[in-house]
């Protein structure tokens, strides 16, 4: 491809710094929040999601040491195909497996740079300098040498205008969602309260385990692991290929309950959409004949039953849930009739969170498809 007018091929580590604000000594955080890999969301340019450093000392290993701050982009180097990184807007301590970055602005806008990181190029480039097969990584040195077109900074303003015009309208969307998702917990939270003196089930009484196995090779299934699932959402289309896949996993069909075990405050649990196979971290779930997967489903989303797995969880560094500890949880089983009616009542509401989330992953693609084109000059904002 013919390089454009004033654009020049640049080296990432000739515009972009790894910033080594490293702080050991604990007593000397000012901050309150750490974030660790499993608060990245693929593929996203802003990075949200973060935890207390309050409660969770025992979590924060001493890898966690590296200090960022607002508007600088964090990297993770483990598994690079997982496209974990993106923007801060706080401060926080993460840790060493996180790169902190930031770009010589006299080069090119700090704005721009979680996009340049999410392209199609960082990725593959990434992908193919990673080290190592079960858990691949990448040193700075592999990062640092990605080339890449860059545009002059008059040009650089125009596409980061654009962009960030796309990602604006997706984090109104966001808000939206979040107004939305809290309205409905409350309506479910009522409706599914206990009537007096009326008998709670335990959900091991209304639950089928699917204990099916699968081992390697896989052919072309699909594979879900927990990165594929995103928090909150009942509905995945995401997935990989398993021919990748070396580990022993469980198998789903269309219409499961695929439930994450692993870290259970991150609410991921959605109805398969697909037959396929998954990570044993997660739980294939159906309901027996006293009730259905969307009634289930109803109490699996409600913040009761997430704080009850979380509060129950063992493990520290990577807390979990179980399927005995699932299986005490009590509910209010009503008949199925009231239960069809109940769901009636809350379709309407799923509908449009739905819809939104249709609208939110249409403005994700067109993101993805503009910093694709836009950063390598075949799409010029004239």
């Amino acid at each position: 491809m013919k390089i454009p007018n004033s654009w020049k091929k640049v080296q990432f580590g000739d515009v972009v710094s790894k910033i080594n604000d490293k702080v050991s000594n604990r007593e000397e955080w000012i901050f309150n929040r750490y974030i660790g890999g499993e608060h990245f969301d693929e593929g996203e340019i802003r990075v949200t999601k973060s935890a207390p450093i309050e409660g969770n000392e025992e979590v924060i290993g001493s890898a966690f040491h590296m200090r960022f701050k607002p508007g600088q982009v964090l990297y993770v180097t483990r598994n690079p195909r997982l496209r974990k990184g993106g923007m801060v807007n706080f401060e926080g301590v993460c840790s060493n497996v996180s790169f902190v970055m930031e770009a010589n602005e006299t080069k090119l806008l700090q704005s721009l740079l979680p996009f340049v990181i999410q392209t199609e190029d960082f990725v593959k480039h990434t992908c193919n300098n990673a080290h190592g097969s079960t858990n691949p990584f990448l040193n700075w040195k592999d990062i640092a040498n990605y080339e890449f077109l860059l545009p002059p900074l008059v040009e650089q303003k125009k596409i980061n205008e654009v962009l960030w015009g796309v990602e604006n309208s997706i984090i109104k969307l966001e808000i939206y969602l979040q107004k939305l998702r809290s309205f409905q917990d409350k309506i479910i939270t009522n409706l599914l309260k206990p009537k007096k003196g009326g008998k709670l089930t335990k959900f091991g009484e209304i639950i089928k385990l699917s204990k099916e196995k699968s081992q390697a090779p896989y052919g072309n299934l699909k594979y879900l692991g927990l990165e594929h699932i995103d928090s909150g959402v009942s509905i995945c289309n995401k997935f990989s290929d398993a021919n990748n896949v070396k580990s022993v996993t469980s198998v789903f069909k269309k219409g499961d309950i695929l439930y994450g075990k692993l870290r259970p405050y991150l609410d991921k649990a959605v109805i398969a959409s697909f037959d396929g196979i998954c990570t044993t971290e997660i739980l294939v779930i159906n309901a027996n004949d006293k009730t259905t997967n969307d009634f289930l489903m109803l109490h699996i989303r409600t913040k009761d039953f997430i704080d009850y797995n979380t509060r129950l969880g063992f493990g520290t560094k990577m807390p979990r849930t179980s399927v005995e500890i699932i299986s005490n949880y009590e509910i209010y089983l009503p008949s199925i009739s009231e239960q069809k009616i109940l769901l009636n009542t809350t379709n309407k509401l799923n509908k449009l969170i739905a819809d939104v989330n249709k609208n939110k992953a249409s403005l994700k693609n067109l993101r993805n498809k503009l910093s694709n084109e836009l950063l390598k000059g075949e799409l010029r904002l004239d």
